[in-house]
């Protein structure tokens, strides 16, 4: 876990939301990376909350997903939130699994934007924004990190996860060792407290928003005026590989073996070339209205 100015922490995840949820202390591990066995990420963490550091659970090792449902299955968990996955079709043993989940004892909240095979069992379901709908970051494995601006307002009553969760925490009325509410849970940017950030992401979400908007401008004219550019370059692409196509036919008209060996070879590697280019200008068009 190496990091460098500007970027996230290195590391390699089997999953791409693994690393933002290591970074928001949602895997396990404490926010910004933090360890529950270190002594000094756990003092720093205490300090920056204000609370007192046995309050802070780094007793034992976090409680793995099939222990939790073990828990459940058994009855010493009686409630249980589950936030946009879906264990009834990705955990070993399902059968077992819908029957945990199915158990009139176990009080179940599911945030998701479907109605999936868990929303379905749950007793209540919070309905949660998607990317398309709210404004979030992304980091990739080589530590860059990506801004998803909001392009669209969330249907109904859909709302984004992290607001659920505050308005929970708030509701639970949470407060520090001064009786003042806790830190982490006051705003979207929580995780910092007295002025020391432990995990605020605020600036690298205003850089990047800052850069991007260098880059394609504010105005949505802008991300008209690149659309029309990425045409512009799509046809000139058809047009090489016409012209290839020509010479080839002429080649083969004019019986030169030489000519038809050298026309053959451009025209199949514009074909190649062209092919994956006319394929990133198509991924890329839509995200330019958005972006611009």
């Amino acid at each position: 876990m190496i990091g460098r100015p500007g970027c996230s922490v290195f590391q390699m995840n089997g999953q791409p939301t693994a690393q933002n949820t290591r970074e928001t202390g949602a895997d396990g591990d404490f926010v910004g990376m933090r360890n529950w066995q270190n002594p000094e990420h756990v003092a720093e963490l205490a300090a920056a909350w204000n609370l007192d550091p046995l309050q802070i659970p780094s007793w034992a090792p976090p409680t793995h997903v099939m222990q939790m449902f073990r828990y459940a299955e058994e009855g010493s968990i009686r409630f249980l939130w589950i936030s946009a996955t879906n264990p009834p079709v990705s955990l070993p043993e399902l059968h077992r699994i819908r029957s945990i989940l199915s158990q009139d004892r176990l009080f179940v909240v599911v945030t998701d934007a479907f109605l999936t095979e868990t929303a379905q069992l749950a007793d209540v379901v919070l309905p949660a924004a998607i990317w398309g709908e709210k404004t979030g970051t992304f980091t990739n494995h080589d530590r860059t990190v990506h801004l998803s601006e909001k392009a669209v307002e969330p249907p109904g009553q859909a709302r984004p996860d992290m607001e659920i969760f505050l308005d929970y925490a708030r509701r639970l009325e949470l407060t520090d060792k001064d009786l003042r509410r806790l830190a982490p849970f006051a705003d979207r940017h929580g995780a910092s407290g007295g002025g020391r950030s432990v995990a605020d992401s605020t600036g690298v979400v205003e850089t990047v928003r800052r850069r991007s908007g260098d880059l394609l401008g504010r105005s949505k004219a802008s991300g008209l005026l690149l659309l029309k550019d990425l045409r512009a370059l799509y046809l000139s692409v058809q047009a090489a590989e016409i012209a290839w196509m020509i010479l080839v036919q002429a080649a083969k008209a004019a019986r030169d073996s030489e000519l038809l060996d050298t026309a053959s070879s451009c025209h199949q590697e514009a074909e190649t070339r062209g092919k994956w280019l006319r394929t990133r200008i198509k991924e890329a068009s839509p995200q330019v209205l958005v972006a611009g």
